[in-house]
């Protein structure tokens, strides 16, 4: 009974130590607005990230910004004007994953 005690707990452990291991975003993602046109704002809140590709609202917006990729040390930003659309959904590719935000 012990050993069997003993095993669940430890298959219990291994499951909860894999869940763990879920990348957390390395950026925040905000929206702003300037000369009446939307702006989304991706601030690094990690030592170190590259946007690699981003894509707004599943590709159905056009945004302006710097070239990608764009390296971003923490609390560095980077701001892509949006036109004709309203933000919805941002897909962002980087160094540690893949990652959507929905507003």
């Amino acid at each position: 009974m012990k050993i069997l005690i003993n095993a669940s707990l430890l298959v219990a452990f291994a499951l909860l130590s894999a869940c763990g291991r879920s990348e957390t975003s390395p950026l925040e993602v905000s929206l702003g607005q300037s000369m009446g046109l939307p702006d989304v704002y991706l601030q690094a809140i990690t030592d170190k990230v590259t946007i690699e590709s981003l894509e707004i609202n599943r590709g159905n917006c056009v945004g302006m910004g710097p070239q990608l990729p764009a390296d971003l040390a923490f609390g560095g930003r980077f701001k892509i004007s949006v036109y004709g659309c309203t933000v919805k959904e941002i897909s962002v590719k980087t160094n540690h994953g893949d990652f959507t935000y929905s507003f």
